[in-house]
């Protein structure tokens, strides 16, 4: 089948398959984002119960030296900021490929109305328009992804480094 001559139905399958996809990843967004905002919230939680456990240790237990409480609470701290970092990062919205506004739109047909003219002309058009953005809006959901991984495991550590001063601390005070 020569390419010219590819019907309008096919492509119309294709473009119908493309906003498929590309709600797919519309819902992907919006699931990385929502993740985002819970390791924020997490964050928020967390730090706040750190600095309130380190007054309350600083002050009232004399068991331990400052650069103890120094050492165990800022690296927690920084390993929790990092992880804020890494979530809003996953939040970015950078500048990305979308569907041109109506009235460019209207303009871009009016000027280039010899490649609009048939039904396979004009569903070839959404095919691809749609397959450059869901690959846009795919790339960006990934790079996203990577950055609440990062978010969730340095979440994770500080929670382990919360495990190892604490472990520490009774071996010190035994």
């Amino acid at each position: 089948m020569d390419k010219n001559t590819f019907p309008a139905e096919a492509y119309a399958y294709i473009v119908d398959y493309a906003k498929l996809a590309y709600d797919k990843d519309l819902r992907r967004q919006d699931s990385i984002v929502q993740q985002a905002s819970h390791m924020q919230t997490a964050f928020s939680f967390m730090t706040a119960a750190l600095f309130m456990v380190a007054s309350l240790l600083v002050e009232n237990c004399k068991l331990l030296s400052s650069q103890f409480y120094l050492a165990a609470f800022s690296s927690v701290s920084f390993v929790l900021l990092f992880s804020l970092f890494a979530a809003t990062m996953a939040q970015n919205r950078k500048k990305s490929k979308a569907f041109e506004n109506a009235d460019d739109f209207k303009c871009k047909v009016e000027q280039e109305f010899q490649n609009f003219q048939t039904e396979e002309q004009r569903q070839k058009f959404l095919a691809v328009t749609y397959g450059e953005i869901q690959k846009d809006l795919c790339h960006r959901n990934d790079v996203a992804l990577i950055w609440i991984k990062i978010s969730m495991y340095s979440f994770y550590l500080s929670l382990l480094l919360i495990l190892l001063f604490f472990m520490a601390a009774i071996l010190i005070i035994l």
